[in-house]
């Protein structure tokens, strides 16, 4: 019989912890391996052949030095559409936005600060079938 295997990689104050559940009645053996920043934070394996990626631009907006668009980039080896795009602006004035499966983008937001500043901007994207991935940079917001 064929078991079902579940890895979470989870990040708590920069430790990663590897946790596993395993169904079924097959003797699996699961090692956990180093997960390293760069994979934790832009891609997730999801099954044993999909992978999924998270990336964002940041552009002005005439309107408003204050005001930026946040667009994703999603990507999927499976070719799967983003569900769930949750942003945080670094402001802690943060959105997710649900999509349909068939909505083919693109996936952008726009926000407004209050404050000019460097901020952490992060995207996460969760695609159809439960693949997700996040990617965080900064975002220069200045009045100049």
């Amino acid at each position: 019989m064929i078991g079902l295997i579940v890895l979470v990689a989870t990040k708590t104050n920069g430790q990663f912890n590897l946790q596993n559940s395993i169904s079924g009645t097959s003797n699996i053996a699961v090692t956990p391996v180093a997960v390293t920043d760069e994979i934790a934070s832009n891609t997730t394996v999801n099954s044993s052949t999909e992978t999924c990626q998270a990336n964002f631009e940041v552009s002005g907006e005439a309107s408003s030095p204050l005001t930026k668009k946040f667009t994703a980039e999603p990507w999927n080896s499976e070719q799967k559409r983003p569900v769930y795009i949750c942003w945080k602006f670094g402001d802690g004035k943060d959105t997710c936005i649900q999509y349909s499966n068939t909505n083919p983008g693109p996936y952008a937001v726009t926000h407004h600060y209050l404050q000019p500043g460097v901020y952490e901007g992060c995207v996460r994207i969760v695609y159809e079938g439960g693949c997700e991935a996040t990617k965080c940079k900064s975002v220069y917001n200045n009045t100049r």
